[in-house]
């Protein structure tokens, strides 16, 4: 089954070139050239999306949250595809909703496994043992309480599976820059959520070494 991608980026050659290479993929392609034109083109067929920032008028940030916004379309995959390369343009993509965050210039060979690692996964979203969403963690049917720093921290693990994050990048991305935090907070958070989402649906992994990266259970 071909799986349907919508592109939006303001210019013509990249639409051109994703294009090309996503059908060449077997993957139906759907392209708009701003944010308002993607989502008059947005309906219930678009299984990912495929978002540049720097755009005229509305940026891929606002596209985002309104997209996000809407009931029917807020579990769409959304992979900003962006110049802006600062630790907090990327925080701020994945708080947002965005499933993945891509620099520019971009590795066409990357992106084509980094979409499909996203569709590899995407039936845990629609499995009622394990939802993870802006507002809540649900295991089998049950609520899991967990602090801001944990939510965030499952934010940026889920979001990037297999994606080894070294502490520095974790710290950035879940405490910022200005915070002052040790090598042993950052242990203590990603302990307290192992044992709070189990080992049953997913697992956080140590890397030893370099950092920690989440996986799925098979």
């Amino acid at each position: 089954m071909k799986h349907n991608i919508l592109i939006v980026d303001d210019e013509e050659d990249i639409l051109d070139l994703l294009s090309y290479n996503l059908k060449s993929n077997n993957f139906n392609v759907l392209t708009a050239s701003n944010g308002k034109d993607a989502l008059l083109k947005l309906d219930s067929s678009i299984e990912l999306i495929l978002l540049d920032v720097m755009m005229p008028e509305m940026d891929g940030f606002q596209t985002c949250r309104i997209i996000k916004s809407k009931p029917e379309f807020e579990n769409i995959p959304i992979i900003f595809l962006t110049a802006k390369s600062t630790t907090d343009d990327e925080f701020k993509g994945l708080l947002y909703g965005a499933d993945d965050y891509i620099k520019k210039p971009i590795s066409i060979k990357n992106l084509i496994l980094r979409i499909k690692n996203i569709f590899k996964r995407l039936p845990n979203k629609t499995n009622n043992k394990f939802i993870f969403n802006k507002n809540n963690l649900m295991i089998e049917n049950q609520k899991i309480n967990l602090t801001k720093i944990e939510f965030n921290l499952l934010t940026i693990f889920i979001k990037s599976l297999n994606r080894v994050f070294k502490r520095g990048e974790i710290l950035d991305l879940v405490w910022g820059d200005d915070t002052y935090v040790t090598d042993r907070t950052i242990d203590v958070h990603i302990n307290s959520l192992r044992k709070k989402i189990g080992k049953k649906y997913y697992v956080i992994l140590t890397a030893y070494g370099r950092g920690y990266y989440m996986d799925k259970v098979e």
